[in-house]
Order: C-alpha cells, then structure tokens, then sequence
C-alpha cells in the first residue's frame, strides 16, 4: 500500500524487482521505486516528479538490520525535475532505533523502528522513519518525505507484513 500526505491508501502492484530495487504501479500508472526501501524514483504523481538518487556513502539501508546503530551516516546527491533542483545534496543521520508494534488484521508484529534525520544543504531537515520485522528484519513499513515541503509517502509492505503474521503462527489473517 501506498499514502501520500493524509490520503487514502491505494494499493499498488509489484512491476518488477531485482535484489536492490523494486518498481510498484498504481491502477493510473504512477510509479514509486525504491532501492533497500529507500524512495529513489517518483513518476506521475502531478507535483512532484523525482528523477532519481545518487548514494555517495553506503546507505545505512543496504545494511543488515542487525548492522544499524544509532550514528549510522549516508550522504546522497538527488535530482528533481519538478522543483528545478539537480543535485541536492543531503546528509542522513540515523538518531533513533526503538522498539515499536506494529497493528495489522487485529494482531500486533513486534518491530524496529528506525529514525533517520535528513538534513538537506539548505539547511532545512526532516525525518523519515522505517519499521523492520524483529523477527526476520525485513522492511514493513517506511514513512519518507523526499525533499522538504514535499509529500510524505507512507509505504506499507502488506505481503512481508502477512508473512510475519503467519511466522510467528498468526493462521486467521
């Protein structure tokens, strides 16, 4: 699933998918790509249009779930064809790793949540925030705002989510 800002959510589908990235597709063709769970490609969506990013510094993403400690930097150069910026620099700091449940079909998944502050070169910052499994460390959700003043893109991966359900013996989902 998919919410942009506070709008409903819509269900997206699975386009194609390699071990760094996957391509999800709306029923009106917008496209979200994301690499390690990180957004890096925006398309029809009417306002923002985001061409692509650059890791500079290995992304704390790419990372092991058991590898990520609070400290953990990345420093990423974006290109945005909507906002006429190309190479927006931003540092990444990871600031928070808590234990968090997460509620989905009346049953609760334990979880890592993870905060990242993002702070751009113009100063402004903002934060993003991404839920891992405590049982297999595989992405659930993310909750990620690409540049400032734009939309917060809120991505729920409900097949992992099932999956960690039936995992921890969830069988009525």
């Amino acid at each position: 699933y998919v919410r942009k800002n506070d709008n409903a959510r819509a269900l997206l589908s699975l386009r194609d998918s390699d071990a760094l990235v996957q391509k999800w597709v709306s029923a009106d063709g917008a496209l979200i790509v994301v690499q390690h769970g990180r957004l890096v490609k925006l398309l029809g969506f009417k306002e923002q249009q985001m061409q692509g990013q650059i890791v500079l510094q290995q992304d704390w993403l790419t990372k092991s779930r058991s590898l990520i400690h609070q400290g953990d930097k990345s420093h990423i150069i974006s290109d945005w064809s909507a906002v006429k910026h190309q190479g927006v620099e931003s540092r990444i700091e990871v600031i928070a790793i808590v234990n968090e449940e997460l509620s989905y079909f009346d049953h609760t998944i334990e979880s890592v949540r993870v905060d990242e502050q993002v702070e751009f070169s113009s100063g402004e910052v903002i934060t993003n925030t991404f839920w891992f499994s405590k049982n297999n460390g595989m992405l659930l959700k993310s909750r990620q705002q690409p540049l400032p003043n734009w939309s917060v893109f809120e991505l729920e991966y409900i097949s992992d989510i099932a999956n960690n359900l039936s995992a921890i013996g969830t069988s009525n989902i």
